[in-house]
């Protein structure tokens, strides 16, 4: 079996066992529900967090290091927004611990998997700096480090409590009811229709809710192929049987 896409599964071409667990379709290929999932991170409860609170949040605000052309932010928040020295970088992942690398150490350490992505994130921006000076990075990094099990990963668990809670505090949102919030009543995402009462339960519900939506869509799709390729097989030997 071969990803169509990227030729992974072919020989020599890497984990042929990702291919047909799933799992490369949603945290490995770059052509396919990998960059999906990440861009409806990105664009969607991601952004619309810092949208509901009224400040600015860039999707891929440019180059974050002088002289190079390498982008460690999907959302950029300028420094007044959580008053950091520099340009605040959110830097969005996707990892899937059942993977061939984490399994069996990671259902015995919970969130491995996160923890190593934001490892190869935070070593790469030191590097950086050690490279090219303090001086010439524009940004302080953050990875926000999901796992397929909606879990978050330590960074994005820190992001949560120091940066997103702090900045809803400020705007008294953390402990009002949703019932209450202006215009909640006629709302296009009827806010009614989720189980959450408060901002931050709705905020964590959406991000959680994505994450769901993404991995049953797949998995309805890659069900759906299966079912098709068992049924044409299941035709054509019955036509080899049956001398049609």
């Amino acid at each position: 079996m071969t990803c169509p896409l990227c030729k992974v599964g072919a020989p020599g071409f890497g984990d042929a066992a990702a291919i047909r667990s799933g799992r490369h379709y949603l945290t490995q290929c770059d052509k396919c529900d990998k960059c999906q999932v990440h861009n409806r991170l990105k664009w969607g409860p991601i952004r619309e967090l810092y949208v509901s609170l009224g400040v600015p949040a860039f999707v891929e605000p440019g180059a974050c290091y002088a002289g190079a052309n390498d982008k460690p932010a999907d959302i950029g928040l300028p420094s007044s927004v959580h008053e950091t020295r520099k340009l605040l970088a959110l830097d969005i992942g996707l990892v899937d611990p059942t993977s061939t690398c984490y399994r069996g150490t990671a259902s015995r350490t919970p969130l491995k998997a996160a923890r190593k992505r934001e490892n190869d994130k935070l070593n790469k921006h030191r590097r950086a700096i050690e490279t090219l000076g303090d001086a010439a990075i524009d940004c302080e990094l953050i990875p926000l480090i999901f796992e397929t099990t909606g879990a978050f990963g330590q960074e994005a668990r820190r992001w949560w409590e120091k940066y997103a809670m702090p900045l809803a505090a400020k705007r008294e949102l953390t402990n009002q009811c949703l019932s209450t919030l202006p215009g909640a009543g006629s709302d296009p995402n009827l806010l009614h229709t989720w189980t959450a009462n408060t901002w931050p339960a709705l905020m964590l519900q959406k991000i959680d809710w994505m994450l769901g939506v993404a991995l049953a869509e797949k998995a309805q799709g890659k069900l759906a192929e299966a079912v098709t390729a068992r049924l044409n097989a299941d035709y054509h030997e019955r036509a080899l049987r049956s001398g049609w």
